[in-house]
């Protein structure tokens, strides 16, 4: 579990958007990003990446905004105030 944990399920209650800094692996930098704070997902073993946390990237490419990121990955969450509505996410497929 991240040290931002309670930030991110805050953000999923409220349905606020968080300011979210994470390692990006294909990147191999790091990237900061406004992101809807979705679901998370405790993993069954030990270890940092059998747990999940998943995010809406609103400024990601169409089809790629869907980002499941291990607690490894983050370097932080911020709160902000900015609503976002589950119902209102939809891929490029027209999905929700």
């Amino acid at each position: 579990m991240h040290e931002n944990h309670d930030i991110f399920a805050g953000g999923m209650e409220q349905q606020t958007k968080v300011k979210l800094t994470f390692y990006s692996r294909k990147h191999r930098q790091n990237i900061v990003r406004p992101c809807a704070p979705l679901h998370y997902s405790e993993g069954m073993g030990a270890g940092d990446d059998k747990d999940c946390y998943y995010f809406w990237d609103f400024e990601a490419a169409k089809g790629s905004n869907f980002l499941p990121l291990s607690p490894s990955q983050i370097v932080s969450m911020e709160p902000t105030e900015d609503a976002f509505r589950v119902e209102e996410l939809v891929d490029s497929t027209g999905r929700r």
